[in-house]
């Protein structure tokens, strides 16, 4: 019986040894997959932090292109201002052309009216000079044109000259006043003394 209990006991000692080497071995097993884990959940960790950076630097970059996309925006939003200035200041400039431009059209009208004045008014002196005078005023509006013959020549010119004294001496009579100013007098003092 002892030798029965001392198997007894050597049974459940090679069990217990059995089981504690399968536990030692299972207890290797999983220590190795915990480290495998360890280092993986390691590499994992690193990988994450190197995505993180990687992903905050690309947010950097995208921010500097915002911010620069904002100043671009801003520098053709004042681009875009001073193009708008420039057109109102275009536009104030051709409205000012087209007032000149009336103002001087009313103007042109204006002399064109005097000038059909005055040519009317210098045709009624021709007529009515015609009738007085023996000169062919037409002639000489048209540009008058002496005898070849120096004889013939200088009577015409006499002709002109006695039929233009007339007129010219009551002209020059009317207007001696306003032309020729009158002389000074002895007892008027010299302005510079």
């Amino acid at each position: 019986m002892e030798q029965g209990t001392h198997q007894l006991t050597k049974g459940a000692l090679d069990e217990a040894l059995k089981a504690a080497e399968a536990s030692r071995t299972e207890t290797v097993v999983w220590r190795g997959k915990a480290e495998e884990l360890e280092g993986e959940a390691s590499r994992a960790t690193e990988a994450s932090r190197v995505e993180v950076q990687r992903l905050k630097e690309k947010a950097e970059v995208s921010q500097v292109k915002a911010q620069r996309w904002k100043e671009k925006a801003e520098a053709s939003r004042i681009e875009a201002q001073r193009w708008e200035e420039k057109a109102e200041g275009l536009e104030t400039e051709v409205t000012r052309v087209a007032e000149a431009s009336i103002a001087v059209q009313a103007v042109l009208e204006t002399e064109i009216e005097e000038h059909d004045v005055l040519k009317s008014t210098a045709h009624t002196a021709y007529e009515a000079l015609e009738h007085y005078i023996s000169v062919d005023l037409k002639a000489i509006s048209d540009g008058y044109v002496l005898p070849d013959d120096d004889g013939e020549a200088d009577e015409e010119v006499a002709k002109l000259m006695e039929a233009a004294e007339g007129p010219g001496t009551t002209l020059a009579k009317l207007f001696e006043e306003e032309v020729v100013p009158p002389t000074p007098s002895a007892d008027a003092g010299d302005p510079e003394a």
